[in-house]
């Protein structure tokens, strides 16, 4: 399980819509190794489906893919909050919406789970290290479970700057508990972002990290719409691994 933390603006749900569509398509994005094609859910619980939508079809438009080479990408469950985990017997535990999602990557045969942000999925106290704990063992079961990877997008500390742990909002536990943390700063006076590995359970830390320029595409529509174009591809293979469900 890996988590992204950045602050709002940055762009990590336009990273997380190019990272969603490169595993469906089983195609190496930004330095990172994918090994082969699965099936992606990509949950934004923040923002419209308009909204989302734009992120997929910029990214798809400036790398010239087709949709009809999108068949193992979905995204639901725009724009509405969801409550994985909740306290309503006191402490918290699996609610119906999550017993339910984890039922659906079972069902769906999902590979890769993309969860953005995590404040719009549970009513706990993200400040409480119990709590977010508790929170993370559900998540850890779910990809242990259904053998299906998962990235979890969570705000960064306004008043943080730099790449490490420490700019996460909320508790210890947050980063503590995950195999996986990547955070996406911005370059100061320049048009750029730079993820950075800053946690790693798996691998050697050297050389994880990768900047990005924003570029603009124009959709059919006349929007503008951001995209993040890798600057350089000097990254080692990190994070959880994409695993394909037998067949």
């Amino acid at each position: 399980m890996t988590v992204l933390g950045a602050a709002p603006g940055i762009g990590k749900s336009t990273l997380t819509a190019a990272i969603s569509t490169s595993v469906a398509l089983g195609r190496d994005f930004a330095g990172f190794e994918v090994p082969e094609p699965v099936r992606v859910w990509h949950m934004n619980t923040e923002d419209s489906s308009e909204e989302t939508q734009r992120r997929f079809t910029a990214f798809a438009q400036h790398n010239r893919i087709g949709r009809s080479e999108l068949h193992n990408l979905a995204a639901p469950e725009h724009g509405r909050r969801l409550r994985l985990i909740n306290k309503l017997s006191g402490t918290p535990q699996p609610s119906d919406q999550g017993i339910a999602l984890r039922k659906a990557i079972v069902r769906n045969r999902l590979g890769l789970l993309v969860l953005d942000p995590l404040v719009f999925l549970h009513d706990l106290d993200e400040n409480s290290n119990a709590e977010m704990a508790a929170f993370f063992e559900f998540l850890q079961e779910t990809a242990r479970d259904t053998s299906c990877a998962i990235l979890l997008v969570h705000h960064a500390r306004k008043d943080k700057g730099g790449q490490s742990m420490d700019v996460l909002r909320g508790a210890s536990a947050i980063a503590a508990s995950a195999r996986s943390v990547y955070t996406l700063c911005e370059e100061d006076g320049r048009n750029e972002a730079t993820l950075t590995c800053v946690k790693s359970n798996n691998h050697s830390r050297a050389s994880q990290s990768v900047s990005f320029e924003r570029q603009s595409v124009t959709l059919d529509n006349g929007d503008q719409v951001g995209v993040l174009v890798p600057c350089n591809t000097a990254v080692a293979t990190a994070g959880t691994p994409v695993r394909r469900r037998s067949q």
